[in-house]
């Protein structure tokens, strides 16, 4: 009989643990781009952060064609706990955050706006 249980018990934690990683892999695949080559995020935890910066991002994007034809997704997402937890598994613990992500995952990563400006370009290939 307890070898019975042992095995429900395992049955349960793989099913548990396979939940867990599916709903990763699906965060994963909700930010990367659906209708561009890229797709910006900035993560953050003050409410009024988002708006100038992403002026700055918008002024930014529209000052080059190039920027224009291959980024044409732009996201802010405030903080929460469930936000939280999600991100720590792609390494993000520090707000605010910029990512870049391409149809095959993270480009970069940077909680600096001009850092982040100096990645897209070098990854479009305009420096």
């Amino acid at each position: 009989m307890k070898p019975i249980r042992y095995m429900l018990l395992g049955f349960l934690a793989i099913i548990i643990f396979s939940g867990c990683s599916k709903s990763s892999k699906e965060f994963i695949e909700e930010l990367k781009p659906q209708h561009s080559n890229y797709k910006l995020h900035l993560f953050y935890t003050d409410g009024s952060t988002p708006y100038n910066e992403m002026n700055e991002v918008q002024v930014f994007i529209n000052s080059s064609p190039v920027f224009k034809d291959n980024i044409t997704e732009m996201n802010g997402h405030d903080y929460s706990e469930r936000l939280n937890k999600k991100l720590k598994k792609l390494g993000i613990t520090t707000y605010p955050m910029y990512v870049l992500m391409n149809k095959d995952g993270v480009v970069y990563k940077s909680p600096y706006l001009s850092e982040m400006k100096s990645l897209i370009k070098q990854e479009l290939k305009l420096n």
